[in-house]
């Protein structure tokens, strides 16, 4: 058997065989029959992103991230750092930081998701133009008091793409609610192995391989210098011409407690510039584990 089958034959055994119990879990007919769905939750995560752009539009940077960043919180500042830790000596400034979320999904245990969107920056209010415009990433973890916090969070830059961003739109149905202790550091480390999985394909055959087998139908990839690839056609135009072979180096990762969804960060290395990546990903029954969304600093390169 050569490399390039043993690896699909690995990868498809991890997809397949990862969190077994999840393909063999009733998920809609797990008594009581009376469960709510994820609706509320999906809502409560939405409206905590919009507060939290607000807050810190209206008073600073600052303040905003140290009222809704978790106590272990990452964010990017020339490395991974905890959030909380960055900002509190720190005097404010005046840049004025606005951002909207114009997609969101949540883990069917309810206390686990993320929001994506446009965010602009002002260097002061007398800015009428904003001098920056890029995409964000907020990852949100429900916590016992009921509160919402950001785990991590991470933003690329593009230039200003004359576009107007749609408001984010509900889905029409939501999932039943599931309550159920699994073993989460189990299942921490089978997507730490898929993620592994995915950067071994990249750096031994190319990123389109990787991608090809690995991205889920919707997915989202949001690349430095870019608006985002957001629909079936622009994400193929981009994932069809990646021919890169970039190495991915893990830091950390974490999955909600039921281990439908899950998000792995680290750096990538391409030439020898290393650069983050943050991918998040969703586990489908009976396919495994999926990529929903990929922000990485890889350079774009495309046919036009």
């Amino acid at each position: 058997m050569n490399t390039k089958n043993l690896t699909f034959v690995l990868v498809l055994f991890i997809g397949l065989f990862t969190s077994c119990e999840y393909i063999d879990y009733d998920w809609d007919n797990d008594p009581p029959k009376n469960r709510r769905t994820v609706e509320q939750d999906y809502r409560e995560l939405v409206e905590n992103e919009f507060t939290f752009a607000q807050l810190t539009s209206s008073t600073s940077i600052k303040e905003g991230f140290l009222s809704f960043l978790a106590e272990d919180g990452i964010i990017f500042r020339g490395d991974f750092v905890i959030g909380k830790a960055f900002y509190e000596p720190q005097e404010p400034t005046s840049d004025i930081l606005s951002w909207k979320p114009v997609f969101a999904d949540i883990s069917r245990s309810g206390d686990f998701g993320y929001t994506t969107g446009p965010f602009e920056i002002r260097t002061s209010e007398a800015s009428v133009e904003p001098d920056g415009y890029g995409e964000y990433v907020s990852i949100w973890e429900g916590k016992p008091d009921g509160t919402w916090k950001v785990a991590f969070d991470l933003g690329i830059f593009y230039g200003n793409s004359g576009m107007s961003f749609p408001d984010i739109v509900f889905p029409d149905n939501f999932p039943l609610k599931v309550n159920i202790d699994w073993d989460k550091e189990k299942l921490r480390n089978e997507l730490i192995e898929v993620d592994a999985f995915f950067g071994t394909i990249s750096a031994t055959e190319n990123l389109k391989n990787a991608y090809d087998r690995f991205l889920a139908e919707d997915t989202r990839l949001l690349r430095n210098g870019s608006i985002p690839f957001a629909t079936p056609e622009e994400v193929n135009m981009l994932v069809n011409d990646a021919t890169q072979k970039p190495t991915f180096e893990l830091v950390d990762a974490d999955v909600s407690k039921i281990g439908d969804m899950g998000y792995t960060f680290g750096f990538t290395d391409l030439e020898g510039l290393r650069r983050p990546y943050l991918h998040i990903w969703k586990f489908k029954k009976f396919t495994g584990w999926r990529l929903a969304l990929e922000m990485s600093f890889l350079p774009v390169t495309y046919s036009t």
